[in-house]
């Protein structure tokens, strides 16, 4: 897929498997896509995050700050929901994710995710759910690598 200026409902996706194009449509008019370059920052570690963002296109570095640069977390790409700890627990960031590559993001707020699931409770929940997967899977990866690293040192 292709940057599209104009995109204005989000496409199909493993993420949004349940979502038909009415479903899609009515997501994305709670959200706003934007065009980011590489090396933009979206997030900030340390910072107010309330956004829970969908990339379209592109990829994105995750890191920590420290003092010399940055420490790598991971890589989020295309149709991967990021800034969902925030919409659960809202507090500072917990890591920076910059652009790698221009990429094409859609997101929402979490007061605009809130009207969502007020308006369309169904679709919410499906979305819930999605967003919930995600974590669990990366809960499952820090998980498996801090047993690793207790193995390595055991």
């Amino acid at each position: 897929m292709k940057i599209d200026p104009d995109c204005s409902v989000l496409p199909p996706s493993e993420m949004l498997a349940g979502f038909d194009g009415d479903d899609r449509e009515r997501l994305s008019s709670f959200g706003r896509f934007i065009i980011f370059e590489a090396g933009q920052r979206l997030i900030r570690e340390g910072h107010d995050q309330d956004r829970l963002y969908f990339p379209l296109v592109g990829t994105l570095n995750v890191v920590h700050e420290v003092a010399d640069g940055f420490t790598p977390v991971g890589v989020i790409n295309a149709g991967e929901w990021f800034g969902e700890i925030n919409i659960f627990d809202a507090a500072v960031a917990s890591a920076t994710v910059i652009a790698k590559t221009e990429c094409q993001v859609w997101y929402m707020s979490r007061a605009k995710l809130e009207a969502f699931l007020n308006e369309y409770p169904e679709l919410g929940c499906q979305l819930i759910l999605s967003v919930a997967e995600v974590l669990a899977r990366r809960v499952r990866d820090v998980l498996g690598k801090l047993n690793a690293t207790w193995e390595l040192s055991a």
